[in-house]
């Protein structure tokens, strides 16, 4: 059964022992994907295993945001006309990314960014498709 399925039974005893008894790995290996775009273009993207629950705030200041955030600025909104809008990760809202983040480049700051409204972010859209491809089939 994947992950998040669920199985209801009135009986357990008749339930086969293959789904009663699954197995599930404590900690499952990750991988950190990361891209920025906008209506005129995209970032190099990055692909990371990650063996933490979360990526670390250092991490994603020097691998997502100076590597490909403020190079992907640089070449298709040198005019300045942009927002960052992050999303809720934890690394995202940590006091170093913050201070990064005010330093360096116009961003929706986490008292603005609500998690009630997903469809405001269109990264929400791209995970929920890569999440839909990876997942294909269990």
């Amino acid at each position: 059964m994947p992950g998040n399925a669920g199985y209801y039974t009135n009986d357990k005893e008749k339930c086969p022992e293959n789904i009663r008894f699954v197995g599930k790995e404590k900690f499952p290996k990750k991988i950190l994907v990361w891209i920025a775009f906008s209506e005129r273009g995209m970032s190099k993207p990055l692909f990371r295993s990650s063996t933490s629950a979360a990526i670390k705030p250092e991490i994603y200041i020097k691998e997502c945001l100076e590597e490909r955030l403020l190079p992907f600025i640089d070449k298709y909104n040198d005019d300045l006309n942009y927002i960052f809008w992050p999303d809720l990760a934890s690394a995202h809202r940590a006091k170093e990314a913050i201070s990064w983040m005010n330093d360096m480049i116009n961003f929706v700051p986490v008292d603005m960014n609500s998690p009630n409204v997903p469809k405001a972010r269109p990264i929400e859209d791209f995970w929920g498709v890569l999440a839909q491809n990876v997942y294909e089939g269990g």
